[in-house]
């Protein structure tokens, strides 16, 4: 692997003209030398119909990705999949595919092979949408036998998430999280949606106090990135990333290393033979009995638990 360029290029499109908690999340899980390239479309609202309006820019923005030799191609945006529908999104997938003949992806459907990996049929929902998103959002993952057995929400229009404050928005994580996985026991993950949703320090908080899966969407996107490159995974590089422990209101350092950053430390864990295994898909959904179980511990190699 050369020193300076990046040896994985992951294109995320996201929904709105710029990127800020993308980024700033993906750089705490990804492994050194994996690269977010980001562009956007313009989408006014959570509908159908604004969704619609951004199909011709979506279709552009693949080809652009295209243009610029990256890896693999991800749609940000739950709530736009989610109003398409999965029969015509995983259309436009196909249809993006064959033109720039690389791999298509999207949260949604990350989330779902990230919740298929685990084996966890049965899930908790927290969002910040309205009922009509969480609707069509739960339609879409029944479609895929993801059955939602609790939802909570915090109902903010796409222009009031762009703009909301991060500490608020991990204390609504904390919260919504709580709430739902009380509500929801039998639930065997919680999936917390939102490329906008500053809730990435919350999810070892929660995996922690429930011993159950969080995912949010760079978690699962990163994931399905690495599964699906396999062998190409560098394994000499390391992630330095750690989960700061003062930016959380409820302290980590109590808790054990094994259960802090969810998915973080997997990367900054795992031996070169380890990642190879972990990247092809050889660890079971058995882990989900575990009363640790996060989407980090179910990837680190076993002698790492």
């Amino acid at each position: 692997m050369s020193i300076i360029a990046p040896w994985y290029q992951l294109a995320y499109i996201i929904p709105h003209l710029y990127t800020d908690q993308d980024a700033y999340q993906f750089y705490r899980v990804a492994p050194e030398g994996m690269m977010l390239v980001t562009c956007g479309l313009n989408l006014r609202e959570y509908s159908l119909a604004a969704v619609e309006e951004n199909l011709p820019t979506l279709r552009d923005r693949f080809d652009l990705m295209a243009k610029k030799k990256v890896d693999r191609i991800s749609l940000s945006g739950v709530p736009v999949a989610s109003a398409l529908g999965r029969k015509k999104m995983r259309e436009i997938l196909s249809d993006a595919e064959q033109r720039t003949g690389l791999p298509c992806d999207t949260d949604l459907e990350a989330h779902i092979a990230t919740l298929q990996h685990f084996g966890a049929s049965k899930i908790a929902l927290a969002t910040r949408w309205p009922d009509a998103v969480n609707h069509m959002l739960t339609q879409y993952l029944a479609e895929a036998g993801i059955e939602v057995l609790a939802c909570r929400s915090f109902a903010r229009t796409l222009e009031a998430n762009k703009y909301s404050d991060a500490m608020e928005d991990h204390e609504l994580a904390l919260r919504l999280g709580r709430e739902v996985l009380q509500a929801a026991p039998g639930a065997q993950a919680l999936l917390m949606p939102g490329g906008l949703w500053f809730a990435i320090h919350a999810v070892p908080i929660l995996e922690a106090e429930f011993g159950k899966p969080v995912l949010l969407n760079i978690l699962s996107t990163t994931w399905a990135a690495l599964h699906a490159a396999g062998p190409r995974m560098k394994c000499g590089v390391t992630s330095t990333v750690t989960l700061p422990t003062e930016s959380c209101p409820t302290p980590c350092t109590s808790l054990p290393r094994s259960r802090r950053p969810a998915i973080i430390n997997w990367v900054s864990r795992a031996s070169s033979s380890s990642r190879r295994r972990i990247c092809t898909g050889s660890l079971s959904g058995a882990a989900l009995k575990s009363p640790i179980t996060s989407v980090g511990a179910a990837m680190r190699p076993r002698s790492a638990r």
